[in-house]
């Protein structure tokens, strides 16, 4: 039967090598893929506060230019105004004292109504001539006390600068405008006042892509534009801090943060005494972060299931030598060759079979040598009933010569020390024994020798503390038979052992 993973699987379970090799390489490629996803999460969300603060200041970069060039052409429209020459005489001389054919007042108005008929922003202008305490507008021409609108004339006089802007509200109630004072030398002045709330529109329609809110805020920390008109003039400090839960909202320089509830990005006027600010919550970009987290979810739930491929396929590969292993074990061949290529697994595998047909030689050779035991097993016991056999028959025959020829004969001498040697010899269980019973047993030998050599001299020593050594069996009566048939057979009785 072919060995196969899943059935190794299936057979040990949790505990199957397989199974161990797939944990141990799917914890490594989720720790490194994971790894991987937080760097590439960490890169990721650090562009998208890039992207949240770029985005931010370009609207700011954007609103400004708008902004800026809003009121440099409001400056201009002043500039032109003033140099008008029914603008310049009605400064100088007023509009009853000058006759050009129609009333300068007139012409003044009409001036006035193709301003505004250009930009829509224009909530009016004024032409105050400080020489004869008059204003014209669109209207008319008013005494400065009968006019309506007076309250910047505070601000005309208490001022320095040739051009300055600052906002109010007209009669101190509504609409909310930004007026822009142009000098004339103490003689005069050229007044535009700017519509926020128009003003509000463009800003709008300008920027419907952006989501931030656009601030114009003084340098008396007051709001001059702000989407919301409730906050026109109000202390921006304390107004936005209040909105965005932030009171230093407005201290803080722009900058990029990786934890924020808002973001903030300013910069300065370039030709007034005003900041710009656009700010924006953090729950206006929480779409485009979502976006950013299922994307991330999805790639990290993409990333274990590549995972689980990447170690079933590196898992089964790993275990693929073991089994290469074992169907050496027990085929005696390799089913499933690792590669034609010599490596650590054919260096095993060659082993393994190297090591199966030595214990397959060995196993035949055992099996020879114990059938040749077997053999000779039967063989020394055949031999060990012949020589009981031999020793009881020269028993017999010892004694019966006692009977017939008594204890001098030289003939019971020598078959009683025959027998005495045969039943020596008959002890095939002992293959050592003490060296005073072989030392008796040479003896027997030598006597045996004797009788038929002669009355040769033979002695032997052995210390007391030799006596109960152990030795083979009959290792001693050949050397003495030696001694005899090549010493004593020539030598005779003159011989001695």
């Amino acid at each position: 039967m072919k060995n196969s993973i899943s059935g190794f699987f299936g057979k040990y379970r949790f505990n199957s090598v397989l199974f161990k090799y797939f944990i141990q390489v799917f914890a490594i490629m989720t720790v490194i893929f994971f790894i991987i996803i937080g760097f590439a999460y960490n890169i990721i969300l650090n562009m998208f506060f890039n992207d949240m603060y770029t985005d931010n200041n370009n609207d700011l970069k954007r609103l400004k230019s708008l902004s800026e060039t809003t009121f440099r052409d409001i400056e201009y429209i002043a500039s032109n105004t003033m140099v008008n020459s029914y603008v310049d005489m009605f400064f100088k001389f007023g509009a009853d004292n000058v006759y050009i054919g129609d009333d300068i007042d007139r012409k003044i108005a009409n001036l006035i109504v193709s301003y505004k008929s250009i930009s829509r922003y224009i909530h009016s202008i004024y032409v105050y001539s400080e020489t004869n305490g008059e204003i014209c507008n669109e209207v008319g021409k008013f005494k400065t006390d009968d006019f309506y609108d007076t309250d910047w004339l505070c601000e005309y006089k208490d001022g320095e600068n040739d051009v300055f802007i600052y906002p109010r509200k007209i009669s101190n109630t509504y609409p909310h405008v930004l007026t822009m004072i142009r000098r004339n030398d103490g003689v005069g002045a050229v007044v535009i006042n700017i519509d926020m709330e128009k003003f509000r529109r463009i800003i709008k329609n300008s920027n419907e892509s952006g989501i931030g809110d656009f601030y114009i805020i003084s340098d008396e920390n007051k709001i001059i534009y702000s989407y919301d008109q409730e906050l026109f003039l109000t202390d921006a400090e304390k107004s936005l801090g209040k909105m965005y839960n932030d009171n230093n909202i407005l201290k803080a320089e722009s900058k990029k943060r990786a934890k924020f509830s808002v973001i903030s990005n300013s910069a300065d006027s370039e030709y007034y005494n005003w900041k710009y600010y656009v700010i924006t919550e953090w729950d206006k970009f929480y779409d485009r972060y979502e976006s950013i987290v299922r994307a991330m979810v999805m790639v990290c739930v993409l990333m274990v299931i590549l995972s689980l491929i990447i170690s079933v396929s590196v898992a089964s590969a790993s275990f693929r030598p073991i089994l290469d292993i074992i169907d050496v074990i027990d085929y005696g061949k390799v089913k499933h060759p690792s590669g034609k290529k010599d490596n650590e697994i054919k260096y095993i595998s060659n082993k393994i079979l190297g090591i199966l047909n030595s214990n397959k030689m060995l196993k035949e050779e055992l099996k020879n040598e114990l059938e040749v035991s077997q053999r000779y097993q039967a063989l020394a016991l055949q031999m060990q009933i012949n020589p009981h056999f031999l020793n009881n028959t020269l028993s017999s025959i010892y004694y019966d010569l006692l009977d017939s020829c008594g204890n001098d004969s030289k003939i019971s001498k020598r078959v009683m020390i025959l027998s005495r040697i045969i039943r020596y010899s008959c002890d095939v269980e002992n293959i050592f024994i003490k060296m005073s019973e072989e030392v008796k047993c040479v003896e027997y030998y030598v006597r045996l020798m004797q009788l038929r050599y002669g009355n040769f001299k033979y002695e032997c020593i052995v210390p007391e503390n030799l006596a109960d050594a152990e030795i083979i069996r009959f290792s001693i009566q050949p050397l003495i038979e030696n001694s005899i048939y090549h010493g004593i057979n020539e030598m005779g009785e003159n011989g001695a052992i």
